[in-house]
């Protein structure tokens, strides 16, 4: 018993000291942080200050004063910290690094501002990457990331494919921004195999995420895209014999049908699902029925009479007792809002 306290007391003290030198790693990081953004804001502030006390913001003489204390001054403190030892100095210097875009004007962008991005995306930690990516919007507005497309691919291939979830899922989230910056030829051609791919990801968090994510991009695309590049792996999908891939689709199509036009949704997407209300797996046939809610105010009253709503009568009927919930409740839902009527 004396040996078994010791021990304990011992792990006790451990631990403590493991959340003491986390706690003194994580106050560092947060000084890192702030000292870096405070010199950043401080060179922007010196930048535009010493432009506007010269008066003329657009005078050529203030111009060429301003280009030149950011190239002598702030890019070299900047370049100098794309190589920082810190990893965290890194990352948080890619957060905010295109935010100077718009103070240094597309010219000087182009020249002095991209080459250091451009060594951070190329950095070794993942977080460095994402932040970059990121943070695209004001070098979007500046220059546009047309330039950096074949320069952002690589990085965001890595990142769609690293070994740490939440790096994936923030990938994901950052995508349909992504797709209306590099645009619909130069994503499609490029990206939209990853937006596929994530669907049968072992994260099932994940996987929602992707399903989600290809809803925002047939927002943003249309159906003719969704025809084109997603429907034929989602139709694939709903074969497989991982339930898990056949889920995805299910749910995958259900969310599509709620954005893309009602021609499509009643011609390609609800006989698919339909269909997947006899899989064998429980967990498929109950979401068919909680999906159907999503398709029958898209689909009309004849495809609800003739179509949904026979096979909701025996999804209610199902052994299943999830099953027969969701059905029931798709049911009342029709009732309730008179869908069918």
């Amino acid at each position: 018993m004396d040996r078994t306290f010791i021990l304990f007391e011992q792990d006790i003290e451990r631990h403590t000291q493991e959340r003491e030198e986390l706690e003194r790693a994580n106050a560092a990081l947060r000084s890192e942080n702030a000292a870096l953004q405070a010199e950043v804001a401080k060179c922007k502030y010196r930048t535009i200050s010493s432009s506007l006390a010269r008066g003329k913001l657009m005078d050529s003489d203030s111009s060429t004063y301003t280009q030149l204390y950011v190239v002598e001054r702030l890019m070299k403190r900047f370049t100098a910290l794309t190589e920082d030892d810190s990893e965290n100095v890194r990352a948080a210097l890619a957060m905010i690094a295109t935010d100077l875009a718009p103070i240094l004007g597309k010219e000087d962008t182009i020249t002095h501002l991209v080459p250091p991005v451009l060594l951070l995306l190329r950095d070794e930690t993942s977080e460095v990457r994402l932040n970059v990516i990121s943070n695209l919007e004001s070098l979007n507005e500046v220059v546009g990331v047309d330039i950096l497309s074949q320069s952002l691919l690589q990085p965001i291939l890595d990142l769609a494919g690293d070994g740490k979830w939440r790096i994936r899922m923030a990938t994901i989230e950052h995508f349909p921004l992504l797709a209306k910056q590099l645009g619909e030829e130069f994503f499609s051609n490029e990206l939209t195999s990853l937006c596929v791919r994530w669907l049968g990801d072992d994260i099932s968090s994940i996987r929602q995420a992707a399903a989600t994510n290809i809803k925002e991009l047939a927002v943003l695309f249309g159906a003719n895209w969704v025809s084109i590049y997603i429907l034929p792996t989602l139709v694939e999908f709903h074969k497989d014999q991982s339930y898990l891939r056949r889920l995805i689709a299910v749910q995958t199509f259900c969310l599509i049908a709620t954005v893309v036009d009602s021609g499509m949704t009643r011609t390609q997407l609800l006989p698919i699902v339909l269909k997947m209300a006899s899989d064998e797996v429980p967990n498929i046939r109950f979401n068919v029925a909680k999906g159907l809610e999503k398709l029958v105010s898209v689909c009309g009253i004849i495809l609800c009479h003739s179509q949904i709503l026979p096979v909701l009568t025996i999804l209610a009927e199902d052994p299943d007792q999830d099953v027969r919930f969701y059905a029931n409740r798709t049911l009342e839902f029709i009732c309730r809002n008179e869908v069918c009527e």
